[in-house]
């Protein structure tokens, strides 16, 4: 939670009784008339836009009267009002974020685990000492890598939904340092032979683990890599 949307959303529940006291404004009535009547349209767009991506419902009056107060140099909040409700706020949305992960975390596991149980009985399935499965779709002739080799490869990042979240193909294929990528993965690719394509299924614990990882992979996540190993590089 960035502390400015914290702040806004503070101070609407404080003068909440001067917003009900007053006429909505006719923001339809607004034309963008000059260069600085679209940069203001535009930074009260993204604060707008942020405060809707943190899911605050917000009183768009009591912001209006922020806003304006802020532009006036005056506020109807002392200095330590403020720093302390802030201070007190933040700590809440920090306990429903921490709670909403908990939940994702939990729900994640609970599916991945499911979809490794069903996914071992598929055919050509199977699984190393580690929890990790894969499936050969094309073996190849050539030389395993070992652990501290770097290699070139094709692959799709998939979730165990098969949505795609990352991919090579449309890059051009990835050098990789097996000592330097999760545990499952590096695992997958020294099973295979140069010029081999598998399938491996990742559960949470060769992969990002219990953390969301990059904005990208939720907490708990199983993931399916489709594994092109094209050379090894030394």
């Amino acid at each position: 939670m960035k502390l400015r949307f914290a702040y806004i959303l503070i101070l609407s529940l404080l003068i909440i009784v001067f917003a009900c006291n007053q006429k909505q404004l006719d923001t339809d009535s607004i034309v963008l008339k000059t260069r600085m009547d679209t940069i203001s349209y535009i930074i009260g767009l993204d604060y707008g836009d942020g405060i809707r991506q943190e899911g605050i419902k917000a009183n768009r009056l009591a912001i209006y009267k922020g806003l304006a107060d802020g532009l006036d140099s005056t506020s109807v909040l002392s200095d330590s009002v403020k720093e302390a409700l802030i201070a007190s706020f933040d700590e809440e949305l920090k306990k429903k974020l921490a709670d909403e992960q908990q939940h994702v975390l939990e729900q994640n596991k609970i599916e991945g685990a499911k979809f490794m149980e069903e996914n071992l009985s598929d055919e050509g399935v199977m699984e190393t000492g580690s929890g990790l499965q894969y499936k050969i779709l094309k073996e190849g002739t050539g030389s395993k890598p070992a652990a501290g080799d770097s290699v070139l490869v094709h692959y799709r990042a998939m979730f165990i939904n098969r949505d795609v979240f990352d991919m090579s193909y449309d890059r051009g294929p990835a050098g990789i340092r097996l000592n330097k990528i999760i545990p499952g993965l590096s695992e997958g690719i020294r099973l295979m032979h140069e010029g081999s394509i598998y399938e491996l299924y990742i559960p949470p614990e060769l992969a990002y683990g219990d953390k969301p990882f990059a904005n990208v992979i939720p907490p708990g996540s199983t993931l399916i890599y489709s594994i092109e190993l094209i050379k090894i590089v030394k």
